[in-house]
C-alpha cells in the first residue's frame, strides 16, 4: 500500500510543469542515485476484460524486458497510474551500469518516452525560492504556512519523485 501511494505521488508530481527550470539560471548539477534510472513507457489502456491483476502483470513483464535490454532489472512500476495515463513509469536498477551508461540504453529503445536519473531532492526548511525570501508571496503568510512549517515539516519516510521531459 505504501508503494502504491510513492507511485501515485510521483504521479501527482509528473503531472505539473515545473518552473523553476525556466528560470534562465545555469543548471544546477544534481546527485542521484547511482545505477538508477526512471523511465516512462507508453502502454495503452487496459482493454476490456483484462483484470488489474493481468494488465499488472503484463506491466511489469514489459518493464522487465526493457530493463533486461539496458543491462538493468525493473524494480517497480506504476499500474495503477498507466491503467489511467497509459503511461508506466519504471524504476530501473543497475549494480553493473553507471546511471549515464543505463540511460544510454533506455534511450536507446523506442518503447522509452523518456528516462532520467533517480534525483535525489532534499528538502530545506525555509523555501530557497526569492518570491518568498523577498516577501512577494503575501499569500504564504495569508494561509498560516510558516506556522504549519513550524508544526511539521514531514518525514524522511515519505519519497515523492519529480518526473519532467524537459
Amino acid at each position: 500500500m505504501r508503494d502504491l501511494r510513492v507511485w501515485l505521488a510521483a504521479a501527482v508530481l509528473l503531472l505539473f510543469p515545473i518552473p523553476a527550470l525556466a528560470s534562465g539560471q545555469a543548471p544546477v548539477e544534481r546527485e542521484h542515485v547511482p545505477g538508477e534510472a526512471i523511465i516512462v513507457v507508453e502502454t495503452g489502456l487496459p482493454g476490456k476484460g483484462l483484470s488489474a491483476q493481468q494488465f499488472g502483470g503484463m506491466l511489469s513483464a514489459a518493464a522487465a524486458d526493457i530493463a533486461s535490454q539496458a543491462g538493468g532489472r525493473s524494480a517497480g512500476i506504476t499500474s495503477a497510474i498507466a491503467s489511467v495515463t497509459g503511461k508506466n513509469i519504471v524504476l530501473v536498477k543497475s549494480a553493473e551500469k553507471t546511471t549515464e551508461e543505463l540511460l544510454t540504453e533506455l534511450r536507446k529503445n523506442p518503447a522509452v518516452q523518456s528516462a532520467a536519473p533517480n534525483y535525489r531532492i532534499r528538502l530545506s526548511r525555509t523555501p530557497d525560492d526569492p518570491y518568498y525570501t523577498g516577501g512577494q508571496l503575501w499569500g504564504m503568510t495569508a494561509i498560516k504556512a510558516p506556522t504549519a512549517w513550524d508544526t511539521s515539516v514531514g518525514s524522511k519516510n515519505v519519497f515523492a519523485v519529480v518526473l519532467d521531459t524537459g
